[in-house]
């Protein structure tokens, strides 16, 4: 159950919604829950799944913005947030109202405390966390009022170890790491030995994912290694600051902005990813590029990260750009280095990522609904 479908750029919300049908879907009749009307068409179809919306109502993600525009001083678009939540508000007791009349039977998903608002507390359900603890039981004021709203689940399934030992403290909790759509991925044989001096960053263009820290780490990578370069994937809202930034710092001969791209082979031209977030629930695109052979050098962005990369191993996890810079300058410089690593990403991923350990967790789950 979603608050609205999600579309193919709606990162990794939709590789869990892909993942779950083709793991389960032999297994299990499974129907897509929408809150709101959506008006995305670009979702992956299934035959075998039935697609429902509880509210004809149209989803406005303007409710969203309000605490970011607030800060920002943006009092337009904070009037704007404040007029959708007069039709986001009453749609509440309407969607729990029909939720208890259709969700009557089966296993109950809730994708994100958001979606879990507008259940009936009649109804017992499993709560799935994509995003990180602190967000939803935090200091955030919009994550915790959606935490604070929905009813308690059955079961709280986070993306990682420790964001699960966190929740033991609340509720009953437990850890699910996500994975990816192996047909998706080519396995190389040349596995970490692309040695082109080319890093790449996957992900949304907002200031979660923090693309503009990158930029500070390739102006001082290109000043060592002047055949460097670095491209981005994705898109979003900084887009158009990213590319102001990249030629005021006259980085525009090689940070390249290749916008958004669904090919999960990308990884194998490169010789490592590049992670800025701020905060993750899980980092997708570590795995992602951990299949193809390649490493990762990654932000701290929560304790599990390092659950995700194994720190000197199958990549680095650094806490500055100097930092970041001088990681990255390594495995550039160091051939065995960046092997080795980009073996142990691959090792890594068919360890403790598979989709077969994937499915048999969810039919475990399912069983003792």
């Amino acid at each position: 159950m979603f608050d609205k479908i999600p579309s193919s750029k709606d990162g990794g919300l939709i590789a869990t919604y892909v993942n779950f049908v083709q793991e389960l879907s032999e297994e299990y009749e499974i129907v897509l829950v929408s809150v709101f009307r959506s008006e995305t068409t670009d979702i992956p179809a299934f035959a075998n799944v039935q697609v429902m919306t509880l509210l004809d109502i149209p989803f406005d993600n303007r409710f969203y913005m309000f605490p970011h525009n607030a800060m920002n001083g943006d009092l337009s678009g904070a009037a704007l947030a404040v007029f959708s939540s007069l039709m986001f508000f009453p749609a509440i007791p309407l969607a729990r109202c029909a939720s208890s009349k259709i969700l009557k039977d089966g296993v109950i998903v809730a994708v994100a405390p958001l979606s879990a608002v507008f259940l009936s507390s009649k109804l017992k359900f499993y709560l799935e966390v994509h995003t990180n603890f602190e967000y939803f039981w935090g200091r955030n004021l919009l994550g915790r009022l959606q935490s604070l709203m929905m009813a308690k689940p059955a079961l709280t399934i986070f993306r990682n170890k420790s964001d699960a030992t966190k929740g033991a403290r609340l509720f009953k909790s437990c850890y699910m790491y996500n994975t990816i759509d192996a047909s998706q991925i080519a396995f190389h044989t040349n596995r970490g030995r692309v040695n082109n001096m080319k890093a790449l960053f996957v992900g949304r263009l907002v200031e979660q994912k923090n693309p503009l820290f990158l930029l500070k780490v390739a102006a001082i990578v290109r000043k060592v290694l002047p055949s460097f370069s670095l491209d981005i994937y994705g898109a979003g809202p900084l887009d158009g600051q990213l590319r102001a930034q990249i030629q005021d710092m006259k980085l525009d001969d090689c940070v390249h902005l290749k916008g958004f791209v669904s090919d999960k082979s990308i990884y194998s031209n490169y010789d490592m990813l590049w992670v800025s977030s701020i905060n993750e629930g899980f980092g997708l695109v570590i795995v992602e590029a951990a299949a193809n052979g390649v490493p990762t050098i990654s932000t701290r962005w929560g304790d599990a990260v390092y659950e995700v990369i194994e720190d000197g191993s199958s990549g680095f996890v650094a806490d500055s750009v100097t930092s970041f810079a001088d990681k990255a300058l390594a495995v550039f410089q160091d051939s065995s280095l960046r092997n080795n690593m980009g073996n142990e990403a691959y090792q890594k991923y068919r360890t403790d990522f598979s989709q077969e350990s994937h499915k048999e967790n969810w039919i475990r789950l399912i069983s003792e609904y």
